[in-house]
């Protein structure tokens, strides 16, 4: 008894640590935008949204894998006892990886280089990213070991002073849209440096050691780095191919719209997606890693806890995106509120995606997720090349929930996870479904008889909220996570 109530406190003090180091960051994005949508032009944000869509491409093939290698193997090796030998490795790669987005960088360098504000934009996202990614595989650790707090004060820390250093730079010395990385660039440069001291005291540097780097590890690593090179890159064209095919047939200006509507869109389910997986990720692994062939039971349960607490949140919000957009977002930008409903629900898709996908991967079945992800992108391409030309945006966010739709289909077609077997919660999800569809029926008629406000917005949403609450109460009250 006494375990079991320790365990539940940690796991509240948990929720309360990712909750806090999600919605602080996530609020001085929302602060951020409307301030610096009405900065800067969609122009601007145009060439900053296509520049950094192709370092993510870059950091993808570079680093991203890394984070999910630690994922994988670090409770293998830490059974093993042999931490060093992985965190030896671990960085031999890293550093691989960086002459890698080095090289890349330079001839994105030679080749685009005009105008100049180009070329500031990808000397300065070579080095974010580095700095960034660095500092991303160390709170990765900090969480893979249950340390949530450590990690989400050093992430709320690192957002709020880098939202000082841009106010600074944008403001008092009037630098043009490259603030918006060199900020957060300085930061982490600077959390880079406390922490290589703070390491260097404890010792840790004295873990790492050429003599521990060994092609066995580097092999297992990048076999498995491989695939997830394959499976975010695929995941990453899905998302942001749009943006180029969009630039092709239409104006920049557009392109800077579609960009910062999407992303703001995006980031704001994404913060809660984030938390929950956070939270549940510890034991979901482990339940994957050593009982893979009774994980099922775990599986449906976490899914229809993220179905009863995600879904309400994302219906909801996309009742109001006109608003969203109003409060959110520069004059320039608001007309693109129509894509944003379909954002929220393509990124809560992706969501309950995720639980297949990580099935998959502790049955080794990577080929099934590259298949899949190749097959969604084909589709997904194709029809960019068809509508974009004629419907602009519009149609990228259309195509972009059609094609997770088909994906959420043919994952669940090579893995169900037995979902269709838990008749109570399908038909909880059906109530939740009729009742959000009573709300928005609801509010297009109040929509028609009132002279509609945000006001009137922000008072009908908590309504909403409360109403959806007490009605689902006991089902919330029941959710455990452990």
């Amino acid at each position: 008894m006494e375990t079991s109530i320790t365990s539940n406190k940690t796991f509240f003090k948990n929720v309360v640590w990712y909750l806090l180091g999600t919605t602080i960051p996530m609020g001085i994005n929302l602060v951020k935008t409307p301030i610096f949508t009405r900065h800067y032009s969609p122009e601007d944000y145009g060439y900053l949204g296509l520049v950094l869509t192709i370092f993510m491409y870059l950091s993808t093939v570079s680093y991203a894998w890394l984070a999910s290698c630690i994922w994988r193997y670090y409770h293998t090796f830490e059974s093993k006892k042999i931490l060093k030998k992985f965190y030896s490795n671990l960085v031999f790669l890293f550093g691989i990886s960086t002459i890698i987005l080095f090289i890349f960088s330079l001839i994105f360098l030679l080749l685009y280089h005009s105008p100049l504000l180009i070329s500031k934009l990808i000397i300065i996202c070579f080095f974010h990213f580095i700095f960034k990614e660095l500092l991303g595989l160390y709170f990765i650790i900090l969480r893979i070991k249950g340390e949530a707090k450590e990690s989400n004060i050093l992430l709320i820390t690192q957002t709020v002073s880098s939202f000082f250093v841009l106010l600074f730079l944008a403001f008092c010395l009037n630098f043009d849209i490259s603030s918006l990385i060199l900020s957060s660039a300085i930061i982490d440069l600077l959390y880079l440096i406390l922490l290589s001291i703070y390491l260097f005291r404890q010792g840790k540097f004295n873990q790492l050691k050429i003599k521990f780097v060994n092609r066995k590890y580097l092999k297992l690593f990048f076999g498995f780095g491989s695939f997830i090179i394959l499976s975010s890159l695929f995941t990453l064209l899905i998302v942001s191919s749009d943006r180029y095919i969009l630039a092709m047939y239409d104006t920049i200006e557009n392109v800077g719209i579609y960009t910062k509507v999407y992303d703001i869109a995006q980031i704001s389910i994404t913060a809660l997606v984030f938390v929950f997986f956070s939270v549940i990720n510890p034991k979901m692994n482990k339940e994957l890693a050593n009982n893979l062939s009774n994980s099922n039971i775990l599986l449906k349960k976490y899914l229809f806890a993220y179905l009863l607490i995600l879904l309400p949140v994302t219906f909801i919000a996309s009742i109001f995106s006109k608003e969203f957009a109003e409060l959110l977002l520069g004059k320039e930008f608001q007309e693109g509120f129509q894509i944003i409903p379909y954002v929220f629900f393509s990124t809560l898709i992706y969501g309950i995606i995720t639980f297949n996908q990580n099935k998959l991967k502790f049955s080794n079945r990577l080929k099934s997720i590259i298949i899949i992800l190749f097959i969604c992108f084909f589709i997904n391409l194709i029809l960019n090349f068809i509508f974009i030309p004629q419907n602009g945006y519009y149609a990228a966010a259309t195509s972009t929930l059609f094609t997770y739709l088909i994906m959420l289909i043919l994952f669940f077609k090579a893995d169900s996870i037995d979902l269709l077997e838990s008749k109570k919660d399908l038909k909880l999800v059906g109530t939740q479904l009729f009742i959000l569809l009573l709300f928005f029926m609801i509010d297009q008629f109040f929509r028609k008889i009132v002279n509609y406000t945000i006001l009137i917005a922000v008072i009908e949403g908590i309504v909403f909220c409360i109403i959806f609450f007490m009605i689902f109460r006991k089902q919330y009250k029941e959710l455990k996570f452990l």
